[in-house]
Parts: C-alpha cells; sequence; structure tokens
C-alpha cells in the first residue's frame, strides 16, 4: 500500500562462544552471555542496577519456551529461570572425550567397519554395493541419516541388523572425530542472541506481546529450523514513560545443528542470505565462505533486510506500517559504531549514567545562557531605540507649543514603555545571573567530580602496577593514600541533595575492585578488598 506509515526497525544480532571470558571477531564470551541471559530473565545479580528496568512494571514482561508457549514472565519462579539459565549456559560449554576412551572406540569402530565390509561383499546388487562403499568411506563428523536414508528402498538380507551395524559404526565414528578436541573452534559461537524493536519515536500501537515474541521466532523458525531455540523473553519494563512502544523480544538459539551436531549457523546463514542475494540481488557479490571483519557487517546488513522483508510480509501486512532503513549519515553511522561497543558492556556501565547526565544538565544550560543572551540584546537595541524616540518628542515638545498637549501624552506614553521596558530589563538580567551561576556552579562541581574520581581510579591502578615492586608497602600508603584523598575530596564537595556523586563513586569504587579483584589475590600478602576500601573510605 503507497499510503502505509514508514516506520523505523532495530534489528540485532550478538553471538556468543564457549571462551570463558572475550572472544575475536566481534563475539563475545561465556561470562557476557551469562550476564546477557540473567538481565534477559530478570535474574538480579550483584553486578545489577536498579536502572535496568522498573520492577513495577514487571507484569508487561513475558516469555516463550517450548513447554509454556508465551506465558508472563513473573509466571515462572526464579529458581525456574535459573534452570533456563543453566541450560543455556551448560551447552555453550562444549565437552571433550579422554584419551583411554577415543581408544576404545578406535577398536570398536574397526570392528563395525570389518562387519559392514562382509556385508558388502555378499552383495550383487549395484546400488546397494554403493550404499555401502558411501559408508565405508565415511570422513569428518557426519549426519547419521544421510547415510542411512539410501538403504530405505533397497532389499538386504537382514536389513535390520545390518542398519543397525551401520548406525553404531557411523556415531561411533562422530565420537572419535570429536574426541581429544574441542567439537569447535573456541572462537566460534556456540549461541546466537537476536532482538528487534520498533524505536519509542514511530510510536507504533496495535502490536501484542505475542505477535512481537512470534515476529522474531517465526523468522528463525523459517529460515533456520535446524537450530532450537532456547527461549524468547519480551522486556516491556525497560519504557519509563510507561508506554508499550519500545516493547522489544530477545531471541536466543544453539549454534548446533540439530541434525549434523555441528556449530554452523553462521555457515548456515551465508548460504540462506548468498540464495537471498542471488533472487533479489543478482548483481551484487555473493559472501564468501570465511568472511572477514567487514564482510560480516554486510552478511549482517543483508539478513537484516531479509528481517525487515519477513516483517511487512508478516506482522506488518495488514497493518498501516511499513517497515524501512533508516537512511545512514556519517553522523548517524558513527552513533552506530558507539552503540555497538557499548553493547558489549553491562547496562549499568554504558554511557547513560550520572556523568553524562551532570554533563548533559549543563550543556542545557549553557543552551538556556545563550537564548537569555540572545534576548537581553534583543532588548537593549529596543531600549536604545526607545531612548531615541523619547529624546525625539521632548525636543518636539521644545519646538512646537500648540502640540504640547499631544506631545506631552505622547511622551508620557513612551515613558511608560520605557519603564516597562526598564522593568523587564531587570528581570532578564536577574535571570541571566541567577543561570550563570548555576551553570558555573553545576560546572565546577562536575569538573572537580570528574577529576577526584579519575585520580581516585588511576591510583587504584597505579597501586595495582606497584605490588610487582621491591618497595610495594610504601608504594600502597602512597597511592592508596593519593586514592582516599580523592574519594574525600568527592564526599566533602557532594552538595546533591541525595549524595549522589558520592553513590556514583561508591558504585565506581566497587566496579573498579570487581576487576581489580582476581589479579589482587595472586598477591599472598596484599590486602583484601574490604581493607582496600576502607582505607580509601577511612573508615
Amino acid at each position: 500500500m503507497n499510503d502505509k506509515i514508514k516506520v523505523t526497525m532495530l534489528f540485532k544480532t550478538l553471538n556468543y562462544t564457549n571462551e570463558i571470558r572475550f572472544s575475536t571477531g566481534g563475539a563475545a564470551g561465556r561470562s557476557q552471555l551469562i550476564k546477557s541471559l540473567k538481565h534477559s530473565l530478570r535474574i538480579p545479580s550483584a553486578s545489577h542496577k536498579k536502572l535496568e528496568w522498573v520492577d513495577e512494571m514487571s507484569h508487561k514482561n513475558f516469555i516463550w519456551t517450548a513447554k509454556t508457549g508465551v506465558v508472563p514472565l513473573q509466571t515462572l519462579s526464579t529458581s525456574q529461570r535459573e534452570v533456563l539459565l543453566k541450560n543455556v549456559s551448560a551447552d555453550a560449554e562444549v565437552s571433550t572425550i579422554g584419551n583411554a576412551n577415543r581408544s576404545l572406540l578406535v577398536k570398536l569402530r574397526s570392528k563395525l567397519k570389518n562387519s559392514i565390509k562382509n556385508s558388502c561383499r555378499s552383495e550383487t546388487d549395484e546400488a546397494v554395493v554403493r550404499a555401502f562403499q558411501h559408508v565405508l568411506n565415511v570422513k569428518g563428523v557426519v549426519d547419521v541419516n544421510e547415510f542411512i536414508n539410501p538403504f530405505t528402498n533397497l532389499t538386504i538380507s537382514r536389513k535390520s541388523q545390518k542398519l543397525d551395524t551401520i548406525i553404531n559404526f557411523l556415531k561411533c565414528h562422530n565420537d572419535i572425530e570429536q574426541s581429544g578436541r574441542f567439537a569447535i573452534r573456541k572462537n566460534n559461537a556456540v549461541v546466537q542472541e537476536a532482538f528487534f524493536k520498533f524505536p519509542s519515536r514511530n510510536k507504533v500501537t496495535g502490536i501484542s506481546p505475542e505477535d512481537r515474541i512470534n515476529l522474531i521466532k517465526g523468522f528463525y523458525d523459517k529460515l533456520f529450523p535446524e537450530y532450537p531455540v532456547y527461549f524468547v523473553v519480551l522486556h516491556g519494563d525497560e519504557d519509563i514513560d510507561g508506554e508499550r512502544f519500545s516493547d522489544h523480544p530477545h531471541l536466543f538459539i544453539s549454534t548446533k545443528n540439530s541434525k549434523s551436531g555441528l556449530y554452523d549457523l553462521k555457515a548456515t546463514q551465508i548460504r540462506r542470505v548468498n540464495s537471498y542475494l542471488k533472487r533479489y540481488h543478482p548483481a551484487t557479490k555473493l559472501i564468501s565462505e570465511k568472511p572477514d571483519f567487514s564482510e560480516s557487517q554486510i552478511l549482517f546488513g543483508y539478513l537484516q533486510e531479509m528481517f525487515y522483508a519477513y516483517t511487512n510480509n508478516t506482522l506488518l501486512k495488514n497493518t498501516q506500517y511499513q517497515a524501512c532503513k533508516l537512511e545512514k549519515t556519517v553522523e548517524h553511522n558513527n552513533k552506530l559504531r558507539r552503540i555497538r561497543k557499548e553493547a558489549f558492556k553491562p547496562k549499568s556501565e554504558r554511557s547513560f549514567n550520572l556523568y553524562q547526565l551532570s554533563k548533559q544538565k549543563a550543556i542545557e544550560l549553557e543552551v538556556r545562557l545563550s537564548e537569555r543572551d540572545k534576548e537581553l540584546k534583543r532588548i537593549e537595541l529596543e531600549l536604545s531605540a526607545a531612548e531615541k524616540r523619547v529624546d525625539t518628542f521632548l525636543a518636539i515638545e521644545r519646538t512646537a507649543q500648540e502640540l504640547a498637549a499631544e506631545a506631552i501624552e505622547e511622551t508620557a506614553s513612551r515613558r511608560r514603555e520605557l519603564s516597562a521596558t526598564y522593568a523587564k530589563l531587570n528581570t532578564v538580567r536577574s535571570e541571566y545571573a541567577s543561570l550563570s551561576y548555576d551553570y558555573k556552579h553545576v560546572k565546577s562541581q562536575f569538573d572537580g567530580f570528574m577529576s577526584s574520581i579519575s585520580g581516585m581510579i588511576e591510583s587504584l591502578m597505579l597501586w595495582l602496577e606497584s605490588l610487582h615492586n621491591s618497595r610495594r608497602h610504601q608504594m600502597e600508603r602512597k597511592y592508596l593514600g593519593k586514592a582516599a584523598d580523592f574519594y574525600r575530596n568527592i564526599v566533602e564537595n557532594d552538595d546533591t541533595p541525595t549524595k549522589s556523586y558520592t553513590e556514583t563513586a561508591d558504585k565506581a569504587l566497587e566496579a573498579q575492585m570487581d576487576f581489580m579483584e582476581k589479579l589482587i589475590s595472586s598477591f599472598s600478602d596484599a590486602p583484601s578488598r574490604a581493607d582496600i576500601i576502607k582505607k580509601i573510605k577511612r573508615k
């Protein structure tokens, strides 16, 4: 429909590897996966910050699982959600087979292979012989059904018994292929997360939580049916205005192919995207089997385009809306890069925090001051013009007595105008002075806070480096003392009603200790986390 309202849409994916912390190629590790799962399932943790969601709106969250279908998230207890978390994170840990077991498997495979060879020798039908030879020439990890299917319509004596032997041989072969090593490389993905949302500014209405969940699940079911979806959870508690415009679902899917057992979701996505390009963009170069970073970005761009098309043909087909890409200006691209970089951090650590809010407030004050300054200059020009008009009428009064009555009345009127203008000017000057003071005070306090918080963190890092120094105890007094001075400066200069700068400093100190705690623990006589915090807070 040409009269449809065009709306923008966000669709993003993030891969998690079986690395413990970080990985390469833009993927996150197992630790980041667990943090994302806890956030998505609303499982509070030590690093959880209240601003991540609004507890009073928890009834707006929904979840889909294969067992429950779509139900309110709060109907699942914390322990049930933790089971979901454990199931996903456990699948992200790829196990290995020991050498002793591998030796037994090799002997068993040899025995089964000889049995299959004997069965093949007794056959004369060419099709039967080819099917047996296909099994005997197996290489790498394989889909067992792919080798069994050719026997379906063949006539073979003792067929059931021989097929059991073939199945056992292929399973044994797969176990050996995966033994003594990881089934995948550590920098390959084991879980993929995907989400979409309509930005609030579009004000898209009439789409239920179930419809949003079914859209993203249906997209993955249609394009990637070989990969099981763990769950889809919809967040409706992240809009502080209480609207439903920004409700959005997160989908978690295994990258392990249910048929082949290989962790090859990305390879499958490349094949699906290339099929799409051949049909809708025949002049476009296809994605290579092993894309570099830039080509992976192109891959995602076309996957996003496919999701838009799927959305328009399903969810939005009978609505007034049509999803379309946002024109990516240079500034928008820079913003996307910043958002992508921030996406790997916990929400509590992202840029939209007290520091940035204070900075934004200062910027807003500066804009208001600029507007007042322009208004002041305009009024001063009006005042100058009014004064000139008064002088003109006074001269007329002196030289034109016959018009004295009219001139006096006009002069009085102009004087009243002038008086009102002076009053307005004084009000604006007073507001300007007040805003100037507020701006300078907020900026000074913000600058002091940022300097002190940076100094405190820098002192802690210098102390951490000094643990390798022979004068470590002397350096400890020096640098922890400096950190304590910076902390005291924040507390003493914090005149906010809720002591927000002090609270932020405490959180920054705790976050820094989270980062340093494991590094400190490797030094036997280093002070504990609690002792360091006591020394800095001087309690």
